[in-house]
């Protein structure tokens, strides 16, 4: 049987080097943040004998912990808290999402010097709220009018950010345009090559809407961010619609197979790729989706 080192660099054997310096220096910073960018290994050594595994069937976000949780402007511009990452997500046991999520919440008290009573308390007043809304059969929606505390300084403070106040924030002009700021953590400059790239992935965006030409790329960047899909390729990108008068960011992420479907036994929906697979089931567990959420079949 691999050790554990082996079996993580074997996890991550496919994925951009340059990447994965930075996701194994984030897990070395906490058993939490380890946790985070190992989901492969919670599935691996879930047993497999476990009664957890016969529980009703869900969609899952499959790597549920409280990181991701966050805060985000939907298609229809309003903000709101929910769930915030897929790139796990398939069809599964319902007491996935809950075992990932409770164990969690008992990594994340360790650095916060919360006590082991404070993290069952916790995990006791999530199960309560938990059943009570199975019982009311109605997820409520958190948004700025129904949120309380920390969760609606969050949304403020998104509520109130101003596009392109950020893009000025991680860019600098060079020669009458916009260029994005290496700051080597969480933007790294990209080689022409993968500019190149994404500029095909742009074309083919514009293509599949009928709008060829509408989207021009005014610069392109590595983006660091997260844990567990650090090291597949993701990039920020600096564009211009037609006719719009300013620029806007966009988000690129390769999706990768989710690293429960070898331990699922649950037939899966047949989707043309992995993107889609990430897009159908967030527009399902999300009360509202972010906009621009779309696939691009991109192939090198």
């Amino acid at each position: 049987m691999p050790n554990i080192p082996e079996r993580i660099l074997k996890f991550n054997q496919d994925r951009r080097s340059q990447l994965l310096t930075y996701k194994y220096k984030a897990m070395r910073e906490s058993d939490f943040r380890f946790y985070r960018g190992t989901c492969h290994l919670f599935y691996e050594d879930f047993p497999q004998s476990s009664e957890l595994n016969k529980t009703p069937l869900a969609w899952l976000s499959a790597d549920l912990h409280i990181e991701n949780f966050g805060t985000y402007k939907g298609d229809n511009r309003l903000v709101y808290f929910d769930i915030n990452d897929f790139d796990e997500a398939l069809l599964g046991p319902v007491a996935w999402d809950l075992c990932r999520l409770l164990t969690s919440n008992y990594l994340a008290c360790l650095p916060l010097k919360f006590s082991e009573e404070d993290a069952k308390n916790l995990n006791l007043h999530f199960l309560n709220q938990y059943t009570s809304a199975l019982k009311a059969g109605n997820a409520k929606t958190i948004e700025n009018a129904s949120s309380q505390g920390i969760i609606r300084d969050f949304l403020k403070s998104l509520k109130h950010r101003n596009t392109k106040e950020v893009i000025k924030e991680h860019t600098e002009k060079i020669n009458g345009t916009r260029r994005f700021v290496s700051d080597n953590e969480h933007i790294v400059h990209t080689p022409e090559t993968l500019k190149n790239k994404v500029r095909r992935i742009i074309d083919l965006w514009d293509a599949k809407k009928d709008r060829l030409g509408y989207t021009k790329v005014i610069d392109t960047a590595l983006r660091i961010m997260g844990t567990g899909s650090l090291g597949l390729e993701r990039y920020v990108v600096l564009v211009k619609f037609h006719k719009q008068k300013h620029m806007s960011l966009i988000d690129i992420k390769n999706a990768n197979p989710s690293s429960a479907l070898p331990w699922c036994h649950i037939k899966q929906p047949k989707w043309p790729n992995e993107a889609k697979r990430v897009i159908d089931i967030q527009s399902r567990m999300q009360f509202t989706t972010p906009a621009l959420l779309d696939d691009v079949e991109f192939k090198d």
